[in-house]
């Protein structure tokens, strides 16, 4: 039958298998290395905002008949305050997300858009819809609702899960924060606050005195965050860390903030935080494929693809056409996919940088506000507990800049363990 052809449709038959042949190879190509690539985005994503303790050796003891009973695994801890309150603030959002089955639910969503299974039916799914784009109206429907944020985004991709599991996560860590610092607040006003008995200078047992009302208060909002008992130990861990540590004479003498200075405070905060951000950083570098092609590759694009369209809807007979389909859609694939899906892309990408920005500007107020309040009634706990968060924001490498006395320098020791 091919013989029979004239030559000028054999030539078009050989074309049409050479179109067809590359655009099976292109995108056979980008299925399997999209399968194989890391979607670094979304391990970034579980990246705590919050700095976490240094590695310790473990320490094994071993007590009970035989010693094969009671086992104490623990690891002693030589750390400053603001990694001691840092550490915490990360058990306690894994506290809070543990007991959030929505979490859970968006969790294994992410988990099941990672497997190689997944991503290869995503990126067929995404060439066919290049050659029949069957979903019509849909990015659009998308790209919409996530702008408008007025219902939840369903979880139909990995951008669309990795979005959705991010929102939780950064609601969920400033309200933490905030607790944390309720905590504080009240803690460094009374004496009479811990829950644990303790014991004076010659060895001598004191008794646990009742909480104010304001620290039960606090209390009971972090217990509703994260549960009763890890509120019970991070009140412990801040009293500890508050008996501790040692302030400057002159800590108190300095000028409280006006708000010029908190203003720029909270600006220098967010800026370095967010340089710093591994999720932020990750956004960006795939936002830059999208941003960085030249000026020469984006004429190039629209010549080749404006071609192609001009060759499928003008050329003679069937098999030049459809040879020029193939050639197109092998590009499209070839280039990331079509510019619908990037610009849906793009917008969860900006809305993620959003998201992460209003976290990161939201705890840097509520610090540089627990600072202020801190100095003005002398209260030596908060003040801790403020520069701590300060110092997770931003590292200990770009505190100086921000002209303010730190208490990171003083060690205290921590202690982790785990008994079965």
């Amino acid at each position: 039958m091919y013989w029979s052809l004239k030559k000028s449709e054999r030539a078009a038959v050989k074309l049409i298998l050479i179109g067809a042949l590359t655009n099976v190879f292109i995108i056979g190509s980008s299925v399997v290395a999209y399968a194989a690539s890391s979607d670094e985005s979304l391990s970034a994503s579980e990246a705590p905002l919050f700095l976490t303790l240094h590695d310790a050796s473990p320490v094994l003891i071993e007590s009970g008949p035989g010693n094969k009973a009671n086992v104490l695994t623990g690891g002693v801890q030589q750390c400053t305050a603001p990694e001691l309150i840092g550490a915490q603030l990360d058990l306690l959002l894994d506290s809070s997300l543990g007991a959030d089955r929505h979490y859970d639910d968006l969790t294994k969503s992410v988990a099941h858009y990672r497997t190689t299974s997944s991503k290869v039916v995503t990126k067929t799914k995404e060439a066919v819809n290049v050659m029949v784009p069957y979903r019509g109206c849909g990015p659009s429907r998308a790209a919409a609702d996530v702008i408008l944020d007025e219902k939840p985004v369903d979880p139909t991709d990995a951008e669309s899960a990795a979005y959705s599991k991010q929102r939780v996560v950064d609601e969920a860590h400033p309200a933490i924060v905030r607790a944390v610092l309720q905590v504080a607040e009240a803690y460094g006003q009374s004496e009479a606050l811990p829950l644990e008995p303790g014991r004076d200078a010659a060895g001598g047992v004191i008794a646990a005195s009742k909480p104010s009302s304001k620290m039960e208060r606090a209390r009971l909002e972090l217990a509703d965050l994260v549960g009763i008992e890890q509120a019970d130990k991070t009140i412990a861990l801040i009293g500890s860390v508050s008996r501790r540590e040692t302030l400057p004479a002159n800590v108190f003498k300095s000028d409280e903030l006006d708000m010029a200075r908190q203003e720029e405070l909270v600006r220098e905060l967010t800026n370095r935080a967010m340089k710093s951000d591994p999720v932020v950083a990750q956004l960006k570098k795939r936002l830059h494929k999208y941003s960085d092609h030249s000026y020469l590759a984006e004429k190039f694009s629209g010549l080749v693809q404006g071609s192609m369209s001009v060759i499928s809807v003008f050329g003679p007979g069937f098999f030049i056409p459809t040879a020029a389909e193939a050639v197109s859609t092998s590009y499209i694939m070839a280039t990331g996919g079509k510019e619908d899906d990037k610009l849906l892309k793009s917008i969860y990408f900006d809305k993620r940088l959003e998201s992460r920005w209003r976290t990161v500007n939201k705890e840097a107020t509520m610090s540089v506000s627990a600072y202020d309040r801190a100095i003005r009634h002398k209260n030596k706990t908060l003040l801790i507990a403020s520069q701590s968060i300060m110092v997770q924001l931003v590292g200990e490498e770009n505190i100086a800049a921000l002209n303010l006395p730190w208490t990171s320098k003083t060690v205290s020791a921590s202690i982790s363990e785990t008994v079965r």
